[in-house]
């Protein structure tokens, strides 16, 4: 499932032996946005939250983050990789994760890098049905 990535684990400091913080980012090789590869993370604090797609600065991945294998990141992060997993697989969960990334963007709980509003607007609430088209899924 995971191709072209590597595996982050974010640090509590910019020191050399510091302790790891529990979050792990998957960093993606190919996609970037000028510098900035694309990641997926959860919300700092919230180990448990919905994952979600950022970019990530190489400065922050040299200075604060030590790079891990896949093994030690989901010992780090299991309940990430479960929902991404789940989010992979089940049409049902992609659009829950719409709804929960919406809900959290308005309550201003989500940190990691918001959508822009006109996104989220667009974003559909109906519950998806599985299809053999090229996605797998349709509205």
């Amino acid at each position: 499932m995971y191709e072209n990535v590597d595996f982050y684990a974010e640090k509590t400091s910019g020191h050399k032996h510091a302790a790891l913080a529990g979050t792990v980012l998957v960093v993606s090789r190919t996609v970037f946005n000028g510098i900035c590869p694309k990641a997926v993370a959860t919300p700092k604090g919230d180990p448990t939250g919905v994952p979600c797609a950022t970019w990530v600065n190489p400065a922050h991945l040299a200075k604060r983050c030590v790079k891990v294998t896949e093994t030690e990141a989901r010992a780090i992060a299991p309940a990430m990789f479960a929902k991404m997993e789940k989010f992979d697989r089940s049409p049902e969960y992609r659009a829950m994760h719409a709804i929960e990334v919406a809900r959290a963007i308005v309550a201003g709980t989500y940190t990691v890098q918001p959508a822009d509003a006109a996104v989220i607007a667009r974003m559909p609430t109906t519950r998806p049905k599985e299809t053999n088209g090229p996605t797998g899924w349709t509205h």
